[in-house]
């Protein structure tokens, strides 16, 4: 009995076909299953993946540097909110579905997602 094959890779009406296309497209007629052409992103998309890995690393930085007994959490997110709106940049959880705070933080070594 032959495996019915997903069909996650297509090549858009119109559009040439890359060698990326030619060799997802073998392994996915050979029954692997392979990602939706959806994924690949353009030269610019990819910079600005690598330019929100760069902010975020030094947010990092940052707070490894700068965090101390005795800060509280609101100290943490301005220092996480000013570093990252002055890259250019925008917190990720900054109104996510109604979260309030630049960071989530927490207490000691409690494992939630705490607003400071």
């Amino acid at each position: 009995m032959r495996r019915k094959i997903r069909r996650n890779w297509i090549v858009p009406e119109g559009v040439e076909l890359t060698d990326l296309d030619r060799k997802i497209l073998a392994f996915q007629e050979e029954g692997f299953l392979v990602p939706s052409r959806k994924l690949i992103k353009t030269p610019e998309q990819i910079e600005g993946i690598r330019r929100s890995g760069v902010v975020n690393t030094g947010v990092l930085d940052l707070v490894a540097q700068e965090i101390h007994a005795g800060m509280t959490t609101l100290e943490i997110d301005e220092m996480v909110y000013d570093y990252t709106v002055s890259h250019g940049a925008i917190p990720a959880p900054l109104n996510y579905e109604g979260f309030p705070k630049s960071v989530c933080t927490s207490i000691n070594e409690v494992v939630c997602h705490g607003i400071p």
